[in-house]
């Protein structure tokens, strides 16, 4: 099971201050990872959307709960502030 965390402004130097951060998941969130490698996309639903207003940043923290290990990759071509995905 994984929480899923959000905030307004950047997430550096809050890293590790949990009042820092507020809970977005629903409780009980499983999420099967699609193997080494490959893209694992959250379920639709699994939090209400967010409003993020242009000019504003939200970081996102994600925490597994059940003890199991998630590998995470780094995307080469992103810097810390870049923008992932964006709508109009």
């Amino acid at each position: 099971m994984v929480e899923v965390y959000s905030r307004y402004g950047l997430f550096q130097n809050v890293i590790h201050h949990p009042t820092a951060w507020g809970k977005i998941s629903d409780d009980g969130l499983v999420v099967f990872g699609n193997g080494f490698g490959r893209e694992t996309p959250l379920p639709f639903g699994s939090f209400e959307p967010l409003q993020i207003s242009a000019g504003r940043t939200q970081s996102f923290y994600i925490a597994i709960i059940n003890g199991h290990f998630m590998q995470h990759t780094l995307l080469s071509s992103m810097m810390t502030g870049d923008v992932y995905a964006f709508t109009d």
